[in-house]
Protein backbone atom coordinates (compact mmCIF):
# COMPACT_ATOMS: atom_id res chain seq x y z
CA UNK A 1 0.00 0.00 0.00
CA UNK A 2 1.28 3.85 -0.72
CA UNK A 3 1.05 6.72 1.46
CA UNK A 4 -2.05 8.26 0.36
CA UNK A 5 -3.56 5.41 -1.27
CA UNK A 6 -7.73 4.73 0.02
CA UNK A 7 -7.68 1.97 2.11
CA UNK A 8 -11.09 -0.33 2.18
CA UNK A 9 -12.81 -0.45 5.35
CA UNK A 10 -15.83 -2.21 6.75
CA UNK A 11 -17.19 -2.89 9.88
CA UNK A 12 -14.83 -5.69 10.70
CA UNK A 13 -11.63 -4.01 11.17
CA UNK A 14 -12.72 -1.06 13.15
CA UNK A 15 -10.34 -3.09 16.07
CA UNK A 16 -7.53 -2.84 13.47
CA UNK A 17 -8.28 0.94 13.02
CA UNK A 18 -7.95 2.22 15.84
CA UNK A 19 -4.56 0.39 16.62
CA UNK A 20 -3.16 1.89 13.41
CA UNK A 21 -4.57 5.09 14.51
CA UNK A 22 -2.66 4.58 18.25
CA UNK A 23 0.05 3.48 15.79
CA UNK A 24 0.19 6.77 13.81
CA UNK A 25 0.11 8.83 16.90
CA UNK A 26 2.74 7.22 18.86
CA UNK A 27 5.02 7.92 15.30
CA UNK A 28 3.45 11.76 15.16
CA UNK A 29 4.73 11.64 19.10
CA UNK A 30 8.31 10.69 18.41
CA UNK A 31 8.56 12.53 15.14
CA UNK A 32 7.40 16.29 17.11
CA UNK A 33 9.86 15.19 19.79
CA UNK A 34 12.79 14.73 17.21
CA UNK A 35 11.77 18.05 15.76
CA UNK A 36 12.03 19.23 18.92
CA UNK A 37 15.56 18.42 20.05
CA UNK A 38 16.60 19.22 16.90
CA UNK A 39 15.33 22.66 17.24
CA UNK A 40 16.81 22.47 20.74
CA UNK A 41 20.73 21.08 19.36
CA UNK A 42 21.03 23.81 16.14
CA UNK A 43 23.07 26.52 16.11
CA UNK A 44 21.71 29.66 16.31
CA UNK A 45 21.92 30.97 12.93
CA UNK A 46 23.56 34.60 12.71
CA UNK A 47 22.13 38.15 10.54
CA UNK A 48 25.50 37.76 9.05
CA UNK A 49 25.06 34.32 7.99
CA UNK A 50 21.14 34.90 6.61
CA UNK A 51 22.21 37.86 4.78
CA UNK A 52 24.86 35.73 3.32
CA UNK A 53 22.25 32.94 2.25
CA UNK A 54 20.04 35.37 0.73
CA UNK A 55 23.00 36.95 -1.42
CA UNK A 56 24.04 33.04 -2.15
CA UNK A 57 20.38 32.51 -3.54
CA UNK A 58 19.70 35.97 -5.12
CA UNK A 59 22.80 35.26 -7.28
CA UNK A 60 21.82 31.60 -8.18
CA UNK A 61 18.43 32.73 -9.14
CA UNK A 62 19.60 35.37 -11.34
CA UNK A 63 21.83 33.20 -13.07
CA UNK A 64 18.95 30.63 -13.33
CA UNK A 65 15.95 32.69 -13.71
CA UNK A 66 18.36 33.89 -17.12
CA UNK A 67 18.40 30.14 -18.34
CA UNK A 68 14.88 30.18 -17.56
CA UNK A 69 13.65 33.16 -19.37
CA UNK A 70 15.94 32.76 -22.67
CA UNK A 71 14.07 29.23 -23.00
CA UNK A 72 10.41 30.58 -22.52
CA UNK A 73 10.07 29.00 -19.25
CA UNK A 74 9.73 31.40 -17.24
CA UNK A 75 8.06 34.80 -17.72
CA UNK A 76 10.28 37.67 -17.32
CA UNK A 77 7.29 39.30 -15.04
CA UNK A 78 7.46 36.41 -12.64
CA UNK A 79 11.30 36.21 -12.99
CA UNK A 80 11.93 40.24 -11.47
CA UNK A 81 9.47 39.78 -9.01
CA UNK A 82 10.60 37.20 -7.59
CA UNK A 83 14.00 38.25 -7.35
CA UNK A 84 12.67 42.16 -6.05
CA UNK A 85 10.74 40.10 -3.22
CA UNK A 86 14.42 38.61 -2.14
CA UNK A 87 16.16 41.95 -2.41
CA UNK A 88 13.44 42.96 0.19
CA UNK A 89 14.23 40.36 2.15
CA UNK A 90 17.89 41.11 2.24
CA UNK A 91 17.58 44.86 2.14
CA UNK A 92 15.50 44.22 6.20
CA UNK A 93 18.39 41.86 7.18
CA UNK A 94 21.01 44.66 6.43
CA UNK A 95 18.55 46.99 8.62
CA UNK A 96 18.07 44.76 10.86
CA UNK A 97 22.28 44.13 11.62
CA UNK A 98 22.59 48.06 11.17
CA UNK A 99 20.02 48.94 14.04
CA UNK A 100 21.08 45.85 15.76
CA UNK A 101 22.22 47.66 19.26
CA UNK A 102 19.06 50.16 18.70
CA UNK A 103 16.53 46.75 19.00
CA UNK A 104 18.23 45.75 21.77
CA UNK A 105 18.14 48.80 23.74
CA UNK A 106 14.32 48.89 23.32
CA UNK A 107 13.96 45.54 23.78
CA UNK A 108 15.57 45.70 27.03
CA UNK A 109 13.36 46.06 30.52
Amino acid sequence: MLLGEPVAHDARDSGSRSAVHSAVNRLRERDSEEVRQHRRMRPRITLDEQITEVEHELTRRRQEYGHLMERGRLPAELAHARIDRMLAVLRTLEWLRRNAQRLRRHSEP
